[in-house]
């Protein structure tokens, strides 16, 4: 990933919000560029005075949900057409969008707490939910939400460490693992609080 780095580093140097905005939204429609290392390159041109703190990290969050709402809307009105392209096979797993289908069946938009965590299940799982014409204000509801629990910390720890790229870059992943461990017993326990409720409930 250090080597994505350096070669993203001159292009939001030069392009700043811009292209933080432009790269997290291509980002968050498959091309393979991790989402968390345009947020890295921001965080650490902040640190070194190159962009504004407040700027930029409002920028990341509205970079982050453009791809996500771009990828909703690409799955709700061309998701049949899109699943049948040569394209779709190399960007995707089919596997992929099998599993948010039975995560959305069985979780509902609750699923997208989980998925948001998981970088390779953000395209599948975002587009699965336009294909299965979830409501839109559900979807950005709990797509938002989620993207509150990771997008501030990766950037803060690249904004803290600063030159450290390295170890940023080692910590950002095992953030990223740790959130997601998180979100899953999360969701688990909210499921089973709900269950409970509802026994108790229909008891009396």
């Amino acid at each position: 990933m250090i080597d994505y780095f350096y070669m993203l580093l001159p292009l939001v140097a030069e392009y700043r919000y811009f292209a933080v905005f432009f790269v997290l939204v291509i980002a968050g429609l498959g091309v393979p560029i991790p989402e968390e290392l345009s947020i890295v390159v921001s965080g650490y041109l902040v640190a070194t005075s190159h962009m504004h703190f407040g700027i930029t990290l409002l920028v990341c969050y509205a970079g982050v949900l453009a791809g996500d709402i771009v990828t909703y809307f690409l799955g709700r009105y061309g998701g049949r057409w899109f699943l049948g392209t040569s394209l779709f096979r190399y960007m995707v797993r089919r596997r992929h969008i099998a599993q948010a289908q039975y995560y959305y069946r069985r979780y509902g938009p609750r699923a997208l707490l989980v998925a948001r965590q998981a970088p390779g299940l953000r395209f599948p799982a975002f587009f699965t939910a336009g294909i299965l014409k979830m409501r839109f204000h559900e979807f950005i509801l709990y797509d938002s939400a989620a993207a509150l629990v990771s997008m501030p910390v990766v950037y803060l720890i690249a904004y803290f460490f600063g030159p450290r790229v390295r170890e940023t870059l080692s910590l950002v992943v095992r953030i990223g693992d740790i959130t997601t461990v998180v979100v899953v017993i999360g969701l688990i326990l909210s499921v089973l609080a709900y269950i409970i409720y509802r026994w108790r409930k229909n008891r009396s």
